[in-house]
């Protein structure tokens, strides 16, 4: 017994060559590249109301800050050096800065900190910084194996348990005094010229 199917209902499937799916996913690539952004996260348990930190990123997009915590802080700044209200973190809990750069870092070579306060860094991001300043702070660790282009490294006045520079061979000058640092190794820093530990 012969089955008729009904032929009336066609579906046209497009059929695409393979040229035009590597070209859909060219362009896929490209607007997600184009449209990415790499960030640097900051911790911090200040209750200053003048608190700021500073980018160098001459030539630079502008960053994008972002940073919330505790007492209802919601706040949003531009550029190299916002300053903002933290003042109603009157516990000191931990507020989470987020720092976005549209050109991937790529101009942004210091950033300075001091006595701000700050418990974590995420700087993995920025591969041409050459100038790290966060003394007085309360840091017990910074990962900072992916900043090979370090010069300058001042983390004095921390809580540091242990720091690598094995990857920062360029290092000329490292401070970090006034640790709870028990042994630290040297041994790659071949260009170091001034050297303040103890």
């Amino acid at each position: 017994m012969k089955k008729n199917y009904p032929t009336s209902n066609k579906i046209n499937i497009t059929r695409f060559s393979l040229k035009q799916h590597l070209l859909i996913l060219f362009v896929f690539l490209m607007t997600t590249v184009a449209f990415s952004q790499q960030t640097a996260i900051i911790t911090t348990t200040s209750n200053n109301a003048t608190w700021t930190a500073v980018f160098l990123n001459t030539g630079g997009l502008s960053l994008q800050w972002q940073a919330v915590g505790p007492g209802g802080i919601n706040l949003s700044g531009t550029g190299d050096m916002p300053n903002f209200d933290f003042s109603p973190n009157v516990g000191n809990g931990i507020i989470t800065i987020t720092v976005t750069s549209d050109d991937n870092f790529d101009f942004t070579t210091e950033f300075s900190a001091p006595a701000r306060d700050i418990a974590t860094v995420d700087l993995a991001n920025l591969e041409n910084l050459t100038i790290l300043n966060l003394p007085n702070n309360q840091l017990s660790t910074i990962d900072i194996s992916a900043n090979t282009a370090l010069t300058d490294l001042l983390v004095d006045n921390n809580i540091l348990f242990a720091i690598d520079v094995s990857s920062n061979t360029l290092l000329e000058e490292f401070n970090v005094n006034n640790n709870n640092l028990s042994t630290l190794d040297l041994s790659a820093n071949v260009n170091l010229k001034r050297l303040d530990a103890d």
